[in-house]
């Protein structure tokens, strides 16, 4: 089995699979669209359950005797996303802290926990760095990442796509575009009628990367979109 971790575009494996002649191919991505050569498996996020079990089992392969105090809202406030929850487990584990105390650091200085590493850790595998660098391949479509930045202060679910039309600066067709390239990389879920951001994406996007080209820090809600005229 050969497996192709966090590809950004099938383009970026293609030259793999021409060569591989037997075997499985596992491909993971955030992508969710031009995968015509491919069976393609959607995933979602983990369930309560789920999310618990993973952060305990994070933890304690490293702190047998951990105090899970708060791993329940801890794996809530993180969306059951399961990337957050290792990160938080390991970050957990090694401190030697609880998850209501990384709750109310991750409160306290969202950036550097979403940008924080266990001893060993892969540094690009973070949730800032993970979103952060799917952004930046959607630099040649700007109203994307200005789009991102907008919604990520507005209640995660339900967002009404009605909302965001009549803006100055952003108008159709360019927000159809920005939305529909920011679901492909599964930076938002989409429907006919509304917009979803999940919250850890909201998050990070408020205290986004400087290094990045995706912006600065957006600290303070945006005024640029308004509703439309009745």
């Amino acid at each position: 089995m050969l497996v192709l971790d966090n590809v950004i575009t099938p383009e970026d494996v293609d030259g793999v699979l021409e060569r591989v002649r037997t075997g499985t191919v596992v491909i993971t991505s955030r992508r969710r669209s031009g995968w015509t050569a491919v069976e393609t498996v959607p995933l979602d996020v983990l369930s309560e359950r789920e999310a618990a079990e993973l952060l305990a089992r994070t933890v304690r392969s490293e702190w047998p005797e951990a105090d899970l105090d708060g791993g329940d809202r801890l794996c809530a406030e993180l969306g059951w996303l399961p990337l957050a929850v290792g990160q938080a487990g390991a970050y957990i584990a090694q401190n030697r802290i609880t998850p209501a105390a990384y709750l109310d650091l991750l409160a306290r200085f969202p950036a550097r926990m979403f940008n924080a590493t266990a001893e060993g850790g892969d540094a690009q595998r973070t949730m800032a760095r993970v979103w952060h660098v799917t952004l930046d391949r959607l630099t040649d479509t700007p109203a994307a990442g200005r789009m991102l930045r907008q919604l990520a202060w507005y209640a995660p679910d339900g967002i009404p796509r009605a909302l965001l039309g009549g803006s100055r600066a952003i108008e159709e067709p360019e927000l159809s575009e920005a939305l529909g390239r920011l679901a492909a990389y599964h930076m938002i879920t989409l429907t006919a009628d509304a917009v979803a951001v999940h919250r850890v994406v909201q998050a990070v996007t408020r205290t986004p990367d400087p290094l990045t080209p995706t912006g600065s820090p957006s600290t303070s809600p945006p005024h640029a979109m308004t509703p439309p005229p009745p």
